[in-house]
């Protein structure tokens, strides 16, 4: 059995970087606080994980970040037996019946006038944000923001993607060595997910693949067959996706083939390669993700 490597902690330096950059962008826009809304749609819980280092079990999640003064945790009351809650770092939790209303509350208290939210457009239960919209607080659509002041890691947060994507790879080459035809699609995948669950990866992996015959794949994601056998002539692009036990989302693809690539997927690859080759001399200190994406796809 492999050995499984410990995740690195974060440290009080790097809580207290992330804190003060959400500061930084609440003063340079004059608002008042900000509502980090977290929840187990996968891709959606790295958020709340990323300012108060609470894992999403179940349900959802807030991490309220003011301008001024301590941070609170705030979590729905039917969610105070899911997950430890103990594991964030915010020393304030809050269980409320109904977090938007309790938030709200706080805010008028507080005198505040402008509360920033991010999962506004795909996170945020519909009961907290009308609770929320019940007093005067202006409510701002703080997705673009929060994604572009987290997206410039610090030399410990890079310590952290790489630790995910380390057993992101890992998962991949096991399911190489699974591979045979006449096995199931499930069958092949099963050892990397046994792999990621016992590293500790838990709920934050996406078990789908994109397959079809004839060296050629359907181009819909889909969960993995656990009965047809593969044959060698099936084209398989598993989707060895995860969030290790760090938070961090990571992918590492190919596709496999006992037969070769057909001849609708053959340009795809060639294709593939060269943006790769492209986006590989593009990713230089200087350049903007824009800048990058036009070198790949071009105008």
């Amino acid at each position: 059995m492999e050995t499984v490597i410990p995740a690195p902690r974060v440290s009080k330096q790097e809580i207290e970087r992330r804190h003060a950059k959400i500061r930084s962008a609440l003063a340079a826009e004059g608002i008042d606080a900000l509502a980090v809304v977290g929840t187990e749609y996968t891709g959606f819980e790295g958020a709340i994980r990323w300012v108060s280092g609470f894992r999403m079990v179940h349900r959802y999640a807030y991490g309220l970040i003011p301008a001024e003064g301590d941070p609170v945790a705030v979590f729905p009351a039917e969610a105070r037996w899911v997950g430890q809650h103990d594991e964030s770092w915010i020393d304030e939790k809050v269980f409320a019946a109904t977090p938007g209303a309790w938030i709200r509350e706080l805010a008028e208290q507080r005198g505040w006038k402008r509360l920033a939210v991010y999962g506004l457009n795909f996170a945020m239960p519909v009961r907290d944000f009308v609770a929320l919209n019940a007093g005067d607080l202006e409510i701002i659509d703080f997705d673009e923001q929060f994604d572009l002041l987290r997206a410039v890691k610090s030399e410990e947060e890079l310590a952290l993607v790489r630790h995910s994507f380390e057993l992101n790879e890992r998962g991949f080459w096991k399911v190489l060595e699974a591979y045979e035809p006449g096995k199931t699609e499930a069958a092949i995948l099963a050892p990397a997910e046994e792999l990621f669950v016992r590293s500790g990866t838990t709920r934050t992996t996406q078990n789908m693949v994109l397959s079809g015959h004839d060296g050629n794949a359907a181009p819909q994601f889909k969960h993995p067959d656990p009965v047809r056998p593969v044959e060698p002539t099936d084209l398989l692009l598993y989707s060895v996706e995860i969030a290790g036990p760090t938070g961090y989302w990571a992918e590492f693809a190919r596709p496999i083939c006992r037969a070769g690539l057909g001849a609708r997927t053959q340009p795809i690859m060639e294709a593939y390669q060269e943006c790769f080759e492209q986006a590989r001399t593009s990713l230089r200190a200087g350049n903007t993700a824009h800048d990058v994406h036009m070198k790949v796809f071009g105008a």
